[in-house]
């Protein structure tokens, strides 16, 4: 990513970079021309079980970052600005004398299903996503705030104002009552028209307009910190909004053209899509789980949720294995192709363990399961390559766009044996972008906002490998033999469709 330098000054950043199952604290430090980071504290994040439900451990998480921020704050030479970025939709609440009203409840719990089925008897999922260009499903936020009216009212009543996560961690920091608009654009009620929140979605779900936070632009000064002097931090040091959605934060810093390629944020879950002048509303998109979110600079991304890296971390964990680079250096030598599968059926989530799951599947579908480490470990990676590929023609069916390259950020571009396998199976040159793409556009965004350097350039046209290394860079190899996998792989989730059809009609 290009950026204009405005001065020589080195300054630092902290940039609060928030997953669903790890968190960590970044110290980045940008002199003018290089930007350095270091991962200073990183902790473990899952939600817990309460009375209540699935809920997220604000108090903990909290807790976690005052930590990694006193820790950070001895590192800094000159630190200016801290700011936070996480997943998307989830939320609390705060009251009118500012405190908490329970914990922010997890998109992993299902409470929200049935709202959202009776939700969309109201209003379609497609009449919604014309409004607010945003992906449709039960994680939505305005499905969860109806799960919470129904089944919390009390909750709803006392709140004075919802705050996404990230809202919540400025506002612990600052005191900060606002949200910033690329998460709240994940919430599929803010106009994909405006800056603003939908009233009409609002008054048809008779949810209360006054409980929204103002929207602001990433980059945005909140305030001071109001426990300045207990965190060990400098005088003058500022609380800034990065873009708020981890994944605009990651699309942000992608070396992309615009409309012409394609970016996988890749994770323990992923993201796949494209970033745009204007939302893309398609016909389709809302059944597939396409939509689209803002992402900083008035630039949109079309995307969809999809699986990651998060089968090869289970089978990890299950087999005792030290880390996934073990695992991979196994999966290179097991015998290529010899079980697909497809990465989302839910059969590989209800299953007790990925060895059982994989064994399943392979009777239904006539395919030898390997039973090594190594050949499932490759099973998963050629499955997920084999599933990309299948997500990118989705892409390219409801849009009618063609692309040429495919840029891999986060954790899993550092995966060279899935990368190349990736684009064996996708027949898109495949690059490696950053690992830390979420973070560096986390601090960069606190930058701009700052004045520290300009916003980054308008070039469409540029060429994306250049700003990459060149081992970095993989071409398509092997594609008779790859195009061969990937009709097996429509033919294997064919036939296990089928086979549970079957047995449904023997139970029934």
């Amino acid at each position: 990513m290009t950026f204009n330098i405005l001065h020589n000054t080195t300054n630092d950043y902290i940039a609060i970079d928030l997953g669903a199952t790890s968190g960590r604290v970044m110290l980045g430090r940008w002199n003018g021309a290089t930007l350095y980071t270091e991962e200073i504290h990183r902790f473990g994040n899952s939600p817990v079980r309460t009375d209540d439900g699935l809920c997220w451990d604000m108090p903990a998480i909290l807790g976690e970052i005052r930590t990694g921020i006193a820790r950070a704050a001895v590192s800094a030479a000159n630190l200016v600005s801290i700011g936070c970025d996480s997943w998307a939709a989830d939320h609390g609440f705060v009251d009118a004398r500012g405190e908490s009203i329970g914990l922010p409840f997890s998109y992993q719990d299902a409470r929200a299903i049935n709202d959202m089925n009776e939700a969309q008897k109201v209003m379609s999922a497609e009449d919604l996503q014309r409004r607010v260009a945003a992906p449709i499903s039960r994680i939505s936020t305005l499905y969860q705030l109806l799960a919470t009216r129904r089944a919390h009212p009390d909750m709803l009543a006392r709140a004075a104002k919802l705050l996404f996560i990230p809202d919540l961690v400025h506002y612990d920091l600052c005191g900060s009552l606002s949200t910033e608009e690329t998460m709240a654009s994940t919430s599929a009620m803010l106009s994909c028209r405006s800056r603003g929140w939908d009233n009409d979605v609002l008054k048809t779900y008779g949810l209360p307009r006054e409980i929204l936070p103002d929207v602001a632009q990433a980059g945005a000064l909140l305030g001071p910190p109001r426990d300045a002097r207990s965190l060990g931090l400098p005088d003058g040091v500022e609380v800034r909004t990065p873009a708020g959605h981890d994944t605009a934060c990651a699309f942000g810093m992608a070396p992309a053209r615009l409309e012409k390629d394609l970016i996988l944020s890749s994770g323990t879950w992923s993201m796949l899509g494209f970033t745009s002048r204007r939302p893309v509303i398609v016909p389709g998109a809302v059944e597939r789980g396409f939509g689209s979110f803002r992402i900083t600079h008035d630039r949109w991304m079309f995307c969809g949720g999809i699986m990651g890296l998060w089968l090869l971390e289970r089978l990890r964990r299950e087999e005792n294995m030290g880390d996934t680079a073990e695992l991979c250096a196994l999966a290179a030598g097991a015998p290529p192709l010899v079980c697909v599968f497809d990465p989302g059926n839910g059969l590989f989530a209800e299953c007790a363990t990925f060895r059982q799951a994989l064994a399943e599947w392979g009777r239904r579908t006539q395919q030898r399961a390997p039973e090594t480490i190594g050949g499932m470990a490759r099973s998963i990676l050629e499955s997920l390559a084999l599933f990309y590929a299948e997500s990118i023609e989705t892409i390219s069916r409801l849009t009618g766009k063609t692309f040429e390259n495919l840029i891999v950020l986060g954790g899993g571009s550092k995966n060279n044996l899935l990368n190349r396998m990736t684009a064996n199976a996708t027949g898109l040159t495949t690059l490696k972008g950053v690992k830390e793409a979420s973070a560096i556009g986390n601090i960069m965004t606190q930058a701009a906002g700052r004045g520290d350097i300009s916003s980054p350039e308008d070039r469409p046209e540029a060429d994306p490998r250049s700003l990459c290394q060149p081992e970095s860079l993989f071409t398509p190899t092997d594609r008779t033999l790859w195009q061969s996998a990937r009709e097996r792989f429509d033919k294997r989730k064919k036939q296990f469709a089928e086979s549970s059809d079957e047995a449904s009609g023997v139970a029934g």
